[in-house]
């Protein structure tokens, strides 16, 4: 026996879902004892039961809308830290670097060279450089 693909959710659907899932709080917690879990499973189950009542199409099981929600989730996530990337592109300085022979061969001169150049900018530059993992030259 092959499980039939059921076709993917419409955007009414997962609005219906979306709506559903924060009509109940306990599927928000982070809690994971026992007693918590069987009350997230019973909660799911109940969530479902009332979605399949709502929908005429495909009646769907407990694991697909917690799936789906757990993408929707991911998807959130992952466009959110999109759009926090472009916005500090856009805002941080341009990444021309200063020589490190012009601010001197230790890590303390460059510190006050830079720091007396620009404040802030030393920590800029040292998250910069944490980031992309490279030594600060002796």
């Amino acid at each position: 026996m092959s499980a039939q693909k059921s076709p993917p959710l419409t955007k009414e659907e997962v609005m219906m879902l979306v709506e559903l899932i924060e009509s109940h709080p306990v599927l928000f917690s982070k809690a994971t004892n026992a007693s918590n879990n069987q009350l997230k499973e019973a909660t799911w189950t109940k969530l479902t039961s009332s979605f399949n009542s709502m929908i005429a199409s495909n009646p769907r099981k407990p694991e697909q809308l917690r799936l789906k929600w757990e993408n929707l989730k991911k998807a959130a996530r992952k466009r959110s830290t999109k759009i926090r990337m472009n916005n500090l592109k856009k805002t941080s300085l341009p990444s021309v670097g200063l020589p490190y022979k012009m601010c001197g061969r230790n890590r303390k001169q460059m510190q006050s060279s830079v720091q007396y150049v620009m404040p802030g900018l030393l920590q800029t530059i040292m998250r910069r450089r944490r980031n992309e993992r490279k030594k600060w030259p002796l």
